[in-house]
């Protein structure tokens, strides 16, 4: 790109290099291709230097209207107009911000630089001032999405300011770094998504209720310190809706189960996509997490409409949820996907199998598509994986299945109920992703049998390890690659099998009405 702009034109570029009886020839295709090559290539730019090359600072100082810059300030606007997506993410150099500096003094104030943009980015590694300038040069009614990063709360408190009176109709903002913003973010009336992203900046009462008054906010991401007064529904004297229209809820990093719960409440009536980082309260009481957990889980099952929830236990392996405590997610019929990590949960009853306490919860979500269970532990060689009993449950309480991540461990092949499989059988295609940390496979484990079982339930089952995991554990993974095979190649022959059959019993029936 920048030799392009060392010419006039990405065109002269282009025929520069073509010989003279040729122009002609493509002179109309160099037309044609002209403008799609320049909008492609000033799409998006990450950098400040493309605009300053395409102004020499003589004709930058001497300004549009002067009769020796007319060219070059015609190209600049030219490219400039054809700008959508602008992410500033190296720190602007001393001779940049001198030029965005220059270009602002010729600008009116009500006439954007790039009139065509929608989505700015501004990465801020140190408190320069560049964020402020370079969004202070930018920012224009047209704006749509602003993505600020900036360890200054100072800075970005100013742009934030900036973007309310310049780019009012905001609908995507995304701040990073930055702490006590939250207030500032509250008045952007058109926002519909918000992700704040501090994870040593708390989140207090008053901010919680500017933005729950956002008439459109629909997705909202808050990683923060929950105080413990950090919401509470008896604050809402004036009777005005919370959270009319949200729809989407990313809580990381909540400290305080209480002001939590009080906040889901709020949101039951429309929220359908919840995603929860708890972090427990050190040093650990058990009595006192299993009140929490349980608080925490009447929340959520308020939100009856809820389709997908994730739960993370930050804590890591060293808190166990009992199983009771999560019984109200019950009552969430309309789920269709969950994801569990390091929710370890232990039964209730401790003569129950420890490893399907998760499995008996999830088996209780009848519209269930996909389950993600994952642990710290097995991550790190430990911990207690499935047992190839899930499939069967899953087969028969979750109809809708279609995915699955979790890790099974094949020590020998559990006894086969033939006719109870038979009725429980599934035939749509099931993805089954393992962590391969822990889905082991005995040496004494007989493959084919391991691939009968999974046939009976799962007959059209695809067998992967999640991302690059098996690369760990090469040996596990040419294992269950062999099953996956049997399986498709045993599920083949019995569909054969049954076509066969049919067609005998077919055959007979003719015969005997003959």
């Amino acid at each position: 790109m920048h030799k392009a702009l060392s010419t006039n034109d990405i065109v002269h570029e282009i025929l520069q290099y073509l010989s003279k009886n040729s122009l002609t020839a493509v002179a109309v295709t160099c037309k044609s291709l002209s403008g799609p090559a320049l909008s492609t290539l000033w799409k998006e730019i990450t950098s400040l230097e493309p605009l300053r090359q395409l102004l020499s600072t003589d004709h930058l100082e001497r300004g549009p209207d002067d009769p020796q810059a007319v060219e070059s300030w015609t190209r600049f606007k030219t490219c400039t107009a054809r700008i959508r997506v602008f992410s500033l993410k190296d720190p602007a150099t001393p001779e940049q911000l001198d030029f965005v500096r220059t270009l602002m003094a010729q600008y009116l104030p009500t006439d954007p630089v790039l009139p065509s943009l929608r989505t700015l980015r501004v990465i801020e590694s140190e408190v320069d001032g560049g964020l402020a300038l370079c969004t202070t040069l930018l920012a224009h009614p047209g704006l749509r999405t602003v993505e600020l990063k900036s360890p200054s709360s100072r800075t970005a408190a100013a742009v934030l300011q900036h973007l309310r009176l310049r780019a009012p109709d905001v609908q995507r903002l995304v701040v990073t770094g930055a702490s006590f913003l939250l207030p500032l973010l509250s008045r952007f009336a058109h926002l519909q998504s918000l992700i704040y992203n501090n994870t040593q900046g708390h989140v207090d009462q008053r901010a919680l209720l500017a933005l729950a008054k956002l008439p459109r906010l629909r997705q909202l991401t808050i990683t923060g310190i929950f105080t413990s007064d950090s919401f509470d529904a008896a604050t809402n004297a004036s009777g005005e809706p919370l959270f009319p229209v949200l729809d989407y809820l990313v809580v990381m990093q909540a400290s305080n189960i209480g002001a939590l719960s009080a906040m889901l409440s709020l949101v039951k009536r429309s929220l359908s996509f919840l995603i929860v980082g708890c972090i427990l309260p050190h040093p650990y009481d058990p009595k006192d997490n299993h009140t929490q957990i349980r608080t925490l889980s009447q929340a959520i099952s308020s939100c009856e409409q809820l389709r997908s929830l994730s739960l993370y236990l930050l804590n890591g392996q060293r808190v166990r949820v009992r199983e009771d405590c999560l019984q109200p997610l019950r009552k969430l019929q309309h789920l269709d996907s969950v994801n569990f990590r390091d929710v370890l949960i232990t039964p209730t009853n401790q003569q129950s199998h420890a490893d399907l306490a998760a499995i008996r919860l999830i088996t209780h979500w009848h519209n269930i598509r996909v389950v993600h269970l994952d642990s710290t532990l097995w991550r790190q060689g430990g911990g207690t994986p499935y047992t190839l009993k899930i499939l069967p449950m899953f087969a028969e309480h979750c109809p809708k299945m279609t995915e699955v991540h979790v890790a099974i461990s094949v020590k020998g092949v559990p006894a086969r109920d033939k006719a109870h499989y038979a009725r429980i059988r599934r035939t749509m295609p099931l993805r089954l992703f393992l962590c391969g940390e822990q889905s082991s496979f005995s040496a004494n484990s007989d493959t084919l049998a391991v691939a009968e079982y999974i046939c009976d339930v799962y007959p059209c089952i695809e067998i992967n390890f999640r991302e690059t995991e098996g690369q760990q554990q090469p040996k596990w993974q040419e294992k269950w690659r062999r099953v996956n095979g049997a399986v498709k190649r045993i599920a083949a022959a019995r569909e054969q099998g049954r076509a066969e059959a049919m067609a005998e019993k077919l055959a007979a029936e003719g015969k005997e009405s003959e």
